[in-house]
């Protein structure tokens, strides 16, 4: 069993059960699988491909005989996906206690599109990165960044530095390279 201390996690988080088995590999996977237990897919959908790599998870893990419940703040780092059909077949997670730094990468949201002279001058957006890399507590992750592009003509640009970092959260990124441009179609 895992060596990691339970912690008090907020009810508002959203929650996945998990059950510790006694053997492991190809072939109980596939069962477990085929028995439906994989349920994370709604949480992938509502959060976005982006968004939830920066989400905290309650993640409650129950013993073998499913009575006892012990509750852990995870983060997502990564998913695989089928090609050919887009199930979720297995999701990695990372153990996130309020107190430790954890690196996440958090997804960009832009607004003020449609008052974007650029945009209305026939250009459009560059999205130069979708996501930046941030070390964040686990108490304070950030759930987006916003970058406004209201007053972008085409050729202008928004740089990491223009992003509102809060107080606990340390950009990873350069500070002076671009994250979108306005730019000809």
């Amino acid at each position: 069993m895992l060596d990691i201390r339970e912690y008090m996690v907020p009810v508002s988080l959203t929650q996945l059960k998990a059950f510790l088995r006694e053997d492991s590999g190809k072939k109980i996977s596939k069962t477990i699988r085929k028995v439906e237990f994989v349920c994370l897919c709604n949480a992938l959908l509502r959060l976005g491909r982006t968004g939830w790599g920066c989400h905290i998870f309650d993640v409650a893990v129950m013993n073998g005989d499913g009575k006892k419940m012990t509750h852990y703040p995870a983060v997502g780092r990564q998913v695989h996906i089928t090609a050919d059909t887009d199930v979720v077949e297995n999701v990695t997670l990372i153990h996130c206690p309020p107190d430790r730094h954890v690196k996440v990468a958090v997804p960009i949201q832009i607004f003020g599109e449609e008052v974007c002279p650029g945009l209305k001058a026939g250009g459009r957006i560059n999205h130069i990165s979708r996501k930046v890399r941030v070390l964040a507590r686990g108490d304070s992750i950030p759930e987006s960044f916003e970058l406004n592009v209201s007053a972008l003509n085409v050729g202008d640009k928004l740089h990491f530095s223009d992003l509102v970092i809060p107080e606990n959260v340390k950009l990873l990124e350069d500070v002076a390279a671009p994250a979108l441009k306005i730019m000809r179609k």
